[in-house]
C-alpha cells in the first residue's frame, strides 16, 4: 500500500505540473477537454472463492491511481480513454498463507493467536483501457478493461507470537510470495457526476496461478475520485 501511495504523490505532481505548464499553451483549452488525467479509486475488495475453512474480514481496502488521455470520437460525448498506473488488493483473513513442494494454501493460526494484521497484499502496475461518456451536465459513465502485471506480492502478519507459541508480539513480513500469478485481468465500470464516481471492478483472472494456489480473486466496489 505504500507503494501505491508513493506513486500516486508522485503522479498528482505530475499533473498539476502539466496543467499548470499548459494553462498558457494556445491550445489548452482542446487539451482540457481530453481531461480525466488522475483517477483514484477506492475500493473495498469482495474476496470470491474463499475456502470455507477461511474466514476474511469484511472489510479490504485497496487504491488504484492512474493517468489516462482521452481521445474524443468525433463530436460526440464519447472517447477512448488509455492510460497507465498502479493498484493495490489485499486480502485479511484468520488464516496464514503456506507454501509446499507443488502449492500455496491457507492454514489455521496455530492456538488461535490475537493479532492486529493478517493479509496477503498484491500490486500491480495498471494498464486501463475505456470507453468513457461526459455529458454537457458534467454526468460520467465508462466501461473497460485493466490489465495488470504483478509488481509485488507479500504477507503481512503482526500480532502474538504463534511460531514459539509465546505471548510475545511478532511482525512477519513475506516478500515475493510464492504461485501468485504475474497477471490479472479486470472488467471496470464507473458512473457519477463531476469529480465523484462510483467504481466497480470485476477480475476475470485468479489471483494465484493456476493449480498453484486458493482459486480467489476480489470483485472491487467504491468510489473514484477525478479531480483533473
Amino acid at each position: 500500500m505504500k507503494k501505491v501511495l508513493i506513486v500516486a504523490i508522485l503522479l498528482i505532481n505530475v499533473v498539476m505540473v502539466y496543467s499548470q505548464d499548459k494553462k498558457d499553451d494556445m491550445f489548452s483549452n482542446k487539451i482540457n477537454k481530453r481531461g480525466d488525467m488522475l483517477i483514484v479509486d477506492l475500493y473495498d475488495d469482495i474476496w470470491m472463492n474463499v475456502p470455507d475453512s477461511v474466514n476474511n474480514r469484511i472489510i479490504n481496502q485497496g487504491v488504484s491511481v492512474s493517468v489516462t488521455y482521452n481521445f474524443p470520437l468525433g463530436h460526440s460525448p464519447f472517447s477512448l480513454a488509455a492510460g497507465l498506473g498502479i493498484k493495490a488488493h489485499n486480502f485479511y483473513s484468520n488464516s496464514i498463507l503456506k507454501t509446499d513442494s507443488v502449492m500455496s494454501y491457507f492454514t489455521a493460526i496455530p492456538g488461535k493467536k490475537d493479532y492486529k494484521i493478517n493479509k496477503i497484499s498484491v500490486t500491480y502496475i495498471q494498464l486501463p483501457v475505456e470507453i468513457r461518456f461526459k455529458s454537457k451536465s458534467k454526468i460520467r459513465a465508462a466501461l473497460g478493461v485493466n490489465l495488470g502485471f504483478k509488481i509485488d506480492g507479500h504477507t503481512k502478519y503482526k500480532g502474538t507470537d504463534y511460531i514459539f507459541g509465546t505471548s510475545d508480539q511478532i511482525k512477519i513480513k513475506q516478500k515475493n510470495t510464492p504461485n501468485l500469478a504475474n497477471w490479472n485481468i479486470a472488467v471496470t465500470a464507473r458512473v457519477g457526476y463531476r469529480w465523484v464516481n462510483l467504481f466497480a471492478s470485476y477480475s476475470i483472472t485468479k489471483t494465484f496461478s493456476e493449480n498453484k494456489g486458493p482459486d480467489i480473486y476480489p470483485i472491487s466496489v467504491g468510489i473514484s475520485i477525478i479531480p483533473f
